[in-house]
């Protein structure tokens, strides 16, 4: 077993992960939030996709994983 192994799985490492998770999640979703994209809809056969709905989903999901992983490894259960 490696030491970074070693570490990470102890208490503290799992407690230090989950900070460090919660602080890149933080930092995702302000600059997510500050790119202001000027997204129209794409036409593919019958099917419009308004693309600035799928710019929110990403903003949304991408720090929500993040912030869901951080906690558990805080302990908290969800």
């Amino acid at each position: 077993m490696s030491w970074q192994s070693a570490v990470s799985n102890t208490w503290l490492g799992r407690i230090l992960r989950g900070i460090v998770k919660l602080g890149l999640a933080g930092a995702i979703a302000a600059i997510l939030g500050n790119i202001n994209m000027d997204l129209s809809a794409v036409t593919i056969g019958s099917t419009t996709v308004d693309l600035s709905v799928m710019w929110d989903l990403v903003k949304v999901f991408a720090p929500l994983l993040l912030i869901i992983s951080g906690l558990r490894d805080l302990g908290v259960e969800i």
